[in-house]
């Protein structure tokens, strides 16, 4: 067969998607489809029939190419030359010798993988992501605190890319408009054990003004090269480590920068748009944390504040009729901190849902904070006030003193029993008043709905104790309920009017002074007992 034989394709070859050419034994192109064409020579003119093929392909580009065809002639077996980038497009060459064919010619087959590869780079980097995301959110659900979830990400990020090492800022408490250095890095080894290289990239950073790339509403950014960044190059900073790429991006909490995440590397790295894009959903996750660490310092906050609002709420109610104002705020948060806790056991708090509920608290918790400080007004706290030797007397007559109006407009009956008159306790006053006050107030709210309403107050001695017993009208507390009622956060009270905090805090508090607060379940009616130590 040779170049001037008739030996061409039907018309129909032209349009098939592989590239099909026919040589003959010297190499001269018998005939070419339309396909090899555009992939080979795009926009040539003209017959390449009997051409050849070195005068239409560079031989020095196609080195391999030339030397699979002569292989598969020399030993009339299939050849491959897989994997061939010609024009920004990735060819896989087949080559097989024709059969029964006396000059020893040849078929070369090339199909265009270029897609397929590309789609494969993509399930692959995808899956790389994937398995990031996972990593993140895997860290992020078990990390104790913010600091080591920054630390697993940056770990994360550059053991499945090609950043070599990455570092966190933060912005600064001094002023919120400029970033520092968390103190959390990371390296990969290649790069670990050189000298001050934290202290290197932080420079690099700097210069790079991190500051000003996550002021406002921050967005991920990439620099490819850093010697082109006209913000580098103005900075002067020299570049000693020899880094080319940066990559960057924000962790945002309320539409703020918490953080920021900055890696860098040696090698020069193209914009890689897969993790790009999803390093907001690595910030959210970030964020969550951050979110739920600050949340839960805030309602430990709050349990402190509503430990002392609870305290003082009996006092104030009784002293300036303002329970009203200081139990709304206190079931809203109650509530807000139960749903903030199902969230977190169910892994469903999402940054937008926790900084909304969190917003919710911090308000509520600033009109607490109001209505505390004018209750400290009318009663102080004696939470460090010292034990002191106190007539049993004398405590019940202060706290009648507070409710005993409130009690005789609502016809509730009350009265005090005092079998030991000289008795004298060892105590904090004023906490035991304020645990006496609350029993009352709890009595007073249970009774409402009785036709015969009364609370009797009643000191006795038993053994190292007085017992002071406050006892209502009603029928006892059902099981159930007196299994959780010293719970925090329990309540049988409707919605804004039950604390949930006063029996559990009222049993802390007598517990903190070598006493105790106790139902008594054999009683005929409803009675609460405190045991204070006798002096």
């Amino acid at each position: 067969m040779t170049g001037t034989q008739a030996g061409r394709f039907p018309g129909w070859y032209h349009f098939i998607t592989d590239g099909i050419l026919l040589v003959d034994g010297d190499l001269r192109v018998v005939d070419a489809n339309q396909r090899f064409r555009e992939l080979f020579s795009p926009g040539s003119t003209g017959s390449w029939v009997g051409a050849e093929l070195a005068s239409i392909l560079d031989r020095g580009q196609f080195g391999d190419f030339f030397e699979a065809i002569l292989a598969s002639q020399r030993t009339g077996t299939r050849s491959d030359a897989l994997g061939k980038w010609h024009l920004g497009r990735l060819l896989d060459v087949e080559i097989n010798p024709i059969s029964g064919d006396a000059s020893g010619g040849s078929c070369v087959i090339v199909r265009d993988i270029t897609e397929k590869y590309r789609s494969e780079e993509t399930i692959h980097k995808s899956a790389i992501i994937v398995q990031l995301l996972q990593s993140v959110a895997i860290a992020a659900n078990e990390a104790t605190n913010w600091k080591s979830v920054l630390q697993s990400t940056l770990r994360n990020i550059c053991g499945a890319s090609g950043w070599q090492c990455g570092l966190v800022f933060v912005p600064a408490k001094a002023n919120p408009g400029e970033m520092k250095a968390s103190g959390i890095f990371y390296s990969r080894p290649e790069l670990a054990t050189r000298p001050d290289l934290e202290h290197e990239l932080i420079r690099l950073a700097l210069g790079i003004d991190i500051s000003a790339r996550m002021a406002g509403s921050p967005q991920a950014f990439w620099i490819s090269d850093l010697e082109d960044d006209p913000v580098f190059k103005g900075s002067r900073v020299e570049n000693g480590i020899g880094v080319k790429s940066v990559f960057a991006f924000p962790v945002r909490l309320k539409g703020k920068g918490v953080a920021a995440l900055v890696f860098f590397s040696t090698s020069r790295l193209e914009p890689d748009h897969l993790l790009i894009e999803v390093s907001d959903n690595l910030g959210d996750q970030i964020a969550r944390v951050v979110e739920r660490e600050s949340s839960s310092r805030i309602i430990s906050e709050q349990q402190m504040q509503l430990a002392a609002a609870s305290k003082l709420s009996a006092l104030g109610e009784m002293a300036g009729g303002i329970a009203h104002e200081i139990n709304n705020p206190l079931a809203a948060i109650h509530a807000l901190a139960g749903q903030l806790r199902e969230l977190a056991e169910e892994n469903e708090a999402s940054a937008p849902i926790v900084a909304g509920i969190a917003e919710k608290i911090e308000r509520t918790s600033m009109r607490i904070a109001k209505i505390v400080k004018g209750l400290r007004v009318l009663a102080r706290d004696g939470q460090n006030d010292p034990l002191e030797v106190i007539a049993v007397q004398g405590i019940v007559d202060d706290t009648l003193v507070f409710c005993a109006e409130r009690l005789r407009v609502s016809g509730v009956e009350v009265s005090f029993d005092d079998t030991c008159p000289n008795a004298r306790i060892r105590c904090r006053g004023i906490q035991v008043a304020q645990v006496l006050l609350n029993l009352i107030n709890n009595s007073f709210d249970a009774i409402q709905a009785r036709e015969k309403r009364w609370i009797r107050i009643k000191a006795e001695e038993v053994g190292a104790f007085v017992e002071i017993s406050v006892i209502d009208s009603g029928k006892g507390i059902p099981f159930d309920v007196q299994e959780r009622m010293f719970l925090p956060f329990f309540t049988t009270k409707e919605v804004g009017k039950g604390t949930g905090l006063g029996l559990s805090l009222s049993k802390a508090i007598m517990e903190g002074q070598g006493g105790g607060l106790v139902f008594d379940p054999t009683h005929e009616h409803t009675r609460f007992v405190i045991r204070v130590p006798r002096a």
